[in-house]
């Protein structure tokens, strides 16, 4: 068992330490583009920029049907018993309904645009920016379904490639010729061709890992892809209200400055979070499998240590976080500087958000679907109640602190969660986190 539970928990470390490698350089190009963002639109428009890119992630996040998860969970597991095409019919049918109901959410976004910006919001000139967003939303669900399978198939290298490098890197190339030409848009129009590109070399990874494998095993049947994806959804469009609420409630009783301060700040802080990704694209796979061949012990062994990883490893950047707060959000602006409280509280949410562990996905790659949806609802509602009641006293700063609370929340019922239902117990006493990180 010892050797055994050192393979696994070896292969996430090093798997991870790779992605990690990737991933960090992704966010290193995505602070770059930000910085871009904020230094040449000014926290005004930088503002603008995120109430429109939240549409963008929102119509994503809700037309992919909640297809990620299950896209990972079907196509790792047909790999693991050697049924290449259930695989391959996992990836094609979750692609077309990831595809259908972004396509959905595009025209719905489009049709809802002037209502939005001068009804809600209160910003008519937001119109033209929320429907050019509309078309970037199929794109960015292509490549992220691409980029699940890849995780399906274990090769993380490209999963990160082109999630992370490629979806950060572009935009920062194109928009250093875009945004100084033509403003907002031309940020947005960075992205939507980004992830258009993205999406076609994605594509072409997976057809090349794939079409020379042996058509072994049977297609599987849309239903079972419902079955599984559709509880997700839910937990899709609490995700998004839990991240996006605030912004949008931010851009409703704020002005667009403190919008701007609150984006930049949440997506610095999503650096804090690379631990976390890194090791749950490498674990998410493997705790498929192992729930698969009823291997209970180990994958209990396997999420204790892998959750002293990451709390290990993602310490000392919460460190940094809290104390260089204001000299990290000064790179994007004298104005963006007074955002550090903001920056600290979301650090927080997220370290404790990492200190839980892997739960979440844990909870997805072992069927428990419906438990991570119900969970995901009851903190975005918390979410938007704590905004409504802060967000028009204490703004940005009220804005941070919903979603800091609302973050732990949801980790904090998952690790109970977790314990019920799999008997698992992922966080260790914080004494054994050392040891449990050595690996041999």
């Amino acid at each position: 068992m010892k050797i055994k539970l050192d393979e696994h928990v070896g292969e996430i470390a090093r798997g991870a330490t790779t992605a990690m490698t990737v991933r960090i350089l992704g966010g290193l190009l995505g602070f770059g583009f930000d910085v871009l963002v904020a230094r040449m639109l000014g926290t005004d428009g930088a503002g603008r920029y995120f109430l429109a890119v939240s549409m963008v992630l929102i119509g994503s996040e809700i037309g992919r049907l909640g297809t990620d998860a299950t896209m990972v969970r079907f196509v790792a597991s047909s790999v693991e018993m050697g049924n290449w095409l259930t695989a391959k019919s996992s990836f094609h049918k979750c692609l077309a309904i990831s595809v259908f109901g972004s396509i959905v959410a595009s025209v719905a976004i489009w049709v809802a645009a002037a209502p939005l910006a001068e009804q809600f919001f209160e910003k008519p000139d937001l119109t033209p920016l929320l429907r050019l967003s509309c078309l970037a939303i199929v794109p960015l669900s292509i490549m992220n379904a691409t980029g699940q399978a890849l995780r399906g198939l274990k090769d993380i290298r490209g999963f990160i490639t082109v999630t992370s490098l490629f979806r950060n890197g572009f935009p920062l190339v194109l928009g250093a010729t875009l945004i100084p030409l033509y403003g907002v848009e031309g940020a947005i129009w960075s992205l939507a061709i980004s992830f258009t590109v993205a999406s076609a070399i994605g594509y072409g990874m997976w057809k090349k890992k794939t079409d020379s494998a042996d058509p072994v095993g049977n297609p599987i049947p849309v239903p079972e892809i419902l079955k599984s994806c559709l509880p997700l959804v839910g937990v899709s469009i609490a995700s998004i209200v839990m991240r996006r609420s605030p912004i949008i409630i931010l851009g409703r009783f704020a002005p667009e400055s403190s919008v701007g301060i609150l984006g930049i700040a949440q997506r610095v802080v999503a650096l804090l979070s690379l631990v976390l990704t890194a090791v749950n694209s490498i674990a998410a796979p493997k705790f498929a499998a192992m729930h698969v061949s009823s291997d209970r012990e180990l994958l209990a062994r396997t999420v204790r240590r892998t959750t002293a990883i990451l709390a290990v490893a993602a310490f000392p950047v919460f460190l940094v976080f809290v104390f260089g707060s204001k000299l990290i959000l000064s790179f994007f602006g004298p104005s963006v500087a007074s955002g550090a409280t903001v920056l600290v509280i979301l650090a927080t949410g997220r370290y404790l958000n990492v200190f839980s562990g892997p739960v979440g996905i844990l909870l997805v790659m072992t069927g428990h679907e419906r438990l991570q949806r119900n969970t995901s609802i009851l903190t975005a509602i918390i979410c938007v109640i704590i905004c409504l009641y802060l967000i028009p006293d204490y703004g940005s700063t009220g804005a941070a602190a919903a979603i800091a609370v609302a973050l732990t929340t949801q980790n904090l019922i998952a690790v109970v969660l977790v314990r019920r239902n799999l008997g698992i117990w992922s966080v260790p006493a914080p004494w054994k986190m050392l040891r449990l990180t050595r690996i041999g």
